[in-house]
């Protein structure tokens, strides 16, 4: 290739248009440098690595994980919890299942659409939060709902007020009581888990936020009724940032799959934009094709999506590959590309992301008081040097005051103030790093250009 161009750079600077030749050979010059620093780019970041070891576990969540693992073992015959373990599940008192004598209910079916009228009905008319919880609830249940998550949140704070600022020493959250609703058994905090059959998947939905107060009741509508049609135990998380910083979407992800830990042992999680719908029943959400992204297309962008590797606004991980990617990286504060590192991570570790085809991925979003945060003057430098932070920066370097933890009829909100971490001075440094900011620039643009072609093609 490079040799054809030198002679076509050689035919044009014969001709008389001198400028025009020099001109040309310049732009071909600097689009080979380009694509060598392109290419030792890629295969330093996409590269798998071999034999990398273990992960090195900080201790401040050690706590969260080992409780998992030690739950996980006692539910498999295995006698090695504390009494106080024991009693401390999520639910205390029977649910109808137990109450009704059967020792072990069915498995849910996996549920299966295809009829016209199993698409999603949008509503978005402007309503408040508590009229959404009169919807979803029917009045005639509200006032006991709200009664229980009230009973409910005076345990939680009295829990935060016992415990010490390190994340590391809190132990599980116990909350108590429930309402069978419908087909659903109903627990304090908008935790939901089938009646009349075990659920096939225990889905916890993490949803990054800051501001979006007039989304979070129009994305509670559709899709609490969304998650209980495909007969999943779920429950949803609002991760609410509680400062002036940057917006850091990444960070607040990992603080929602801890936290969310503290409730029940879920076997996956849906990290979802507060502003994106999901449009058909059949666009499952249970753990079985992890790593998935959910979107195969959005509104925004005439139902496609941007380029090939994008894995943002809807996708999924199981809990065992959070572990193994050591979650997301913590660094990147503002809007930008965290998604393209998290993808990368998926990558390095071997893993292959799943994603539906056609309209059952599509999204529809909320534009109601739709905010951006301001973007990451350094993101593309981050996302460069990447595969150096990969085992040191994530789930297992993080820290974080201790939140606060309010029950709400249709979600856990978790307040937290998050600050920068430290940085590791094994980084490489991209706060003063021209070179390295206008190379990954270069880069991703390259990159995203390729993928932007099939959205501009011409049906």
């Amino acid at each position: 290739m490079a040799r054809v161009y030198m002679i076509m750079g050689t035919v044009v600077y014969r001709t008389h248009h001198t400028w025009l030749s020099r001109l040309f050979l310049l732009c071909v010059t600097v689009f080979m440098v380009w694509t060598v620093l392109i290419s030792l780019h890629l295969k330093s970041v996409f590269e798998v690595p071999v034999d990398s070891g273990p992960l090195q576990q900080h201790p401040d969540i050690l706590g969260i994980l080992r409780d998992v693992r030690r739950s996980g073992r006692t539910a498999r015959g295995a006698d090695e919890t504390s009494q106080d373990d024991r009693t401390c599940l999520y639910r205390r008192g029977k649910t109808s299942i137990e109450n009704g004598g059967t020792s072990k209910a069915a498995v849910c079916p996996e549920p299966h659409f295809a009829s016209p009228e199993d698409k999603v009905q949008l509503n978005f008319t402007g309503v408040g939060q508590n009229e959404v919880d009169r919807e979803i609830f029917i009045n005639r249940t509200f006032a006991k709902i709200r009664r229980l998550n009230k009973e409910a949140q005076r345990d939680v704070d009295e829990t935060r007020r016992n415990v010490l600022s390190d994340v590391s020493r809190r132990g599980r959250t116990c909350l108590r009581g429930s309402v069978d609703l419908d087909d659903y058994i109903y627990t304090p905090g908008g935790h939901w888990k089938p009646r009349h059959c075990a659920p096939r998947w225990k889905v916890a939905v993490v949803v990054p936020f800051r501001d979006r107060f007039t989304q979070l009741p129009l994305f509670l509508r559709h899709l609490v009724p969304f998650m209980k049609k495909q007969l999943l135990e779920f429950g949803i998380y609002i991760i609410e940032q509680s400062n002036d910083e940057a917006f850091n979407k990444a960070f607040l992800m990992n603080v929602g799959f801890l936290e969310s830990l503290r409730f029940q042992d879920w076997d996956c999680v849906v990290h979802h934009d507060v502003d994106h719908i999901p449009l058909s029943y059949a666009n499952y959400y249970g753990c079985g094709e992890m790593p998935r992204h959910f979107m195969s297309g959005e509104d925004t962008w005439d139902y496609k999506i941007l380029y090939p590797d994008i894995f943002g606004q809807v996708f999924g991980v199981t809990r065992k590959q959070m572990e193994v990617i050591n979650g997301f990286p913590n660094v990147y504060w503002g809007w930008g590309v965290e998604d393209d590192a998290i993808y990368s991570r998926i990558l390095l570790h071997g893993y292959n992301r799943t994603r539906p085809e056609g309209e059952v991925g599509y999204y529809d979003t909320i534009r109601r008081d739709h905010k951006q945060s301001d973007s990451n003057k350094v993101r593309h430098c981050l996302l460069r040097h990447g595969r150096e932070r990969v085992d040191s920066d994530g789930l297992y370097n993080i820290w974080y005051p201790v939140p606060r933890v309010t029950l709400e009829p249709l979600y856990v909100n978790v307040s937290v103030d998050i600050r920068p971490l430290a940085w590791n001075s094994t980084w490489t440094s991209c706060k003063n790093n021209a070179l390295s900011n206008t190379i990954g620039s270069l880069d991703f643009f390259f990159n995203t250009f390729l993928g932007f072609r099939h959205v501009f093609k011409k049906a």
